[in-house]
């Protein structure tokens, strides 16, 4: 086969370029790629080649795979066995017993999984309503005459890392603006850039969540619980009796001090799951001795608490400008029941007969007036309306089932208190002060792990 000339030169200079250049102490070395100079005296470096492409196979480092979870598979038992669970009515379940299996056996068991430290995460959410035979989560209207169109959701919230719940009534499911505005200032006070957004496939609850998260402007991974399967989302089951529970006993607490049964439409009640929700958060205290408020902040709460509904006197948050607009006989502090804290700025949350105000400051008032009805019918504002023109009450039942007309508790019994046993243990002592040390009077039995 002939060679071109022009072949010929371009071969020879493709040879000199990969022939490595051979110095004085005979080692062959690469030129450097230095500048070419142009005829107008600019030197340039000449441009790069493309670089190597990154999509290349690699084959993968090890063949092996996570193993997944098998079911253990019956094993026939002998005729004598059969015959005997068939005389006993198969009182007995047998996994195979294709009678006991068809009409006795449950669905798959949710197995809690240990979670990995670098796993996103997690704020579930879920509804409930308060209604019901009291105790009891079922809603059922065959049990107690009420259906869930009859009343008031609850919006129930929780951070699996640090615990922290929260609750609200809304006043209706799906993407209220309210809901959206509660669900979406959780997420930014938990704090999380990217996180799972778990809850159960119910559309309205779907909506919400959606929508806080696209407010917030955070990396959300959508998680829905298969359909009949709620129970698969066990954090948010488990805050849901947390908070009902809660809610009863506040609500139960108050009628006692009021000595009233309140309406199922009272405007105070509307703000008992959010506080049942705070008060959870910030002072149980979980088994790392830590509460949920301490391991989102690090920070105990160190807020002075009264009890919901109790009467006090607030120093209210005002504007600069209506602070100049008052005249300087105005009172300072004014009369309100007590709902809570913020759960952001920390600000006391009052309600009054002109709605709910901010606070900066309280004081408690002596115990006679502490529980006074007088001026209770004037008290306004619900969660989704502060400071209504005049006193609105819900719209739909916030409680029904045994709860409403139920007489409240009684009281405790005041008097001399009387002298009760205790164990006193060798830990007592040496983590008693020197006041404590100087008061008590070593007893053998303390050391010796005997009972006093």
């Amino acid at each position: 086969m002939s060679i071109s000339p022009l072949q010929d030169e371009l071969g020879s200079r493709a040879i000199l370029a990969r022939e490595p250049a051979e110095g004085g102490d005979g080692i062959s070395r690469v030129p450097p790629r230095g500048p070419e100079p142009r005829g107008d005296g600019i030197s340039r470096v000449p441009p790069r080649g493309p670089e190597p492409s990154m999509d290349v196979d690699i084959p993968d480092a090890s063949e092996e795979a996570l193993a997944p979870r098998r079911l253990p598979t019956p094993l026939l038992p002998s005729q004598d066995e059969m015959d005997e669970h068939a005389v006993l009515g198969h009182v007995q379940y047998r996994s195979w017993c294709p009678h006991c299996v068809a009409c006795r056996a449950v669905g798959q068991r949710h197995v809690q999984v240990s979670e990995d430290p670098e796993a996103k995460p997690t704020i579930s959410s879920d509804y409930c309503y308060m209604c019901g035979p009291g105790v009891g989560e079922s809603t059922q209207e065959e049990e107690t005459g009420v259906v869930d169109k009859d009343n008031l959701p609850i919006l129930v919230l929780k951070d699996r890392r640090s615990k922290s719940l929260s609750a609200t009534f809304v006043p209706m499911k799906g993407k209220d603006p309210f809901g959206v505005k509660f669900f979406r200032a959780f997420i930014e006070q938990m704090g999380y850039p990217e996180f799972t957004n778990k809850s159960d496939g119910e559309r309205s609850l779907v909506a919400l969540k959606t929508e806080a998260v696209k407010e917030t402007g955070k990396i959300a991974y959508p998680m829905e619980s298969a359909v009949g399967e709620s129970q698969s989302n066990g954090d948010i089951e488990s805050a849901v009796k947390e908070i009902k529970a809660m809610v009863r006993t506040t609500k139960a607490a108050l009628e006692s001090n009021l000595g009233r049964v309140l309406s199922s439409k009272d405007p105070i009640l509307a703000w008992i799951p959010t506080y049942a929700a705070e008060m959870i958060t910030r002072h149980r205290v979980g088994p790392d001795g830590r509460t949920a408020h301490k391991r989102r902040t690090g920070k105990s709460w160190n807020r002075p608490a009264f009890q919901f509904g109790e009467q006090v006197f607030v120093k209210t948050v005002m504007t600069k400008s209506a602070r100049k607009g008052r005249g300087a006989y105005h009172p300072v502090m004014q009369e309100g029941r007590y709902l809570g804290h913020h759960g952001r700025t920390g600000a006391l949350l009052i309600m009054t007969d002109q709605g709910v105000v901010r606070g900066s400051g309280a004081r408690r008032v002596p115990e006679e007036r502490r529980w006074s009805l007088e001026g209770w019918d004037n008290l306004r504002g619900l969660p989704w309306d502060v400071q209504p023109p005049e006193r609105v009450v819900a719209l739909k039942d916030l409680v029904s089932g045994s709860d409403v007309g139920a007489n409240p508790l009684p009281r405790a019994a005041s008097g001399v208190a009387q002298d009760r046993r205790m164990y006193v243990t060798k830990a007592d002592f040496e983590k008693g002060s020197e006041e404590l040390m100087a008061a008590l009077v070593a007893c053998p039995c303390t050391f010796t792990a005997r009972r006093l």
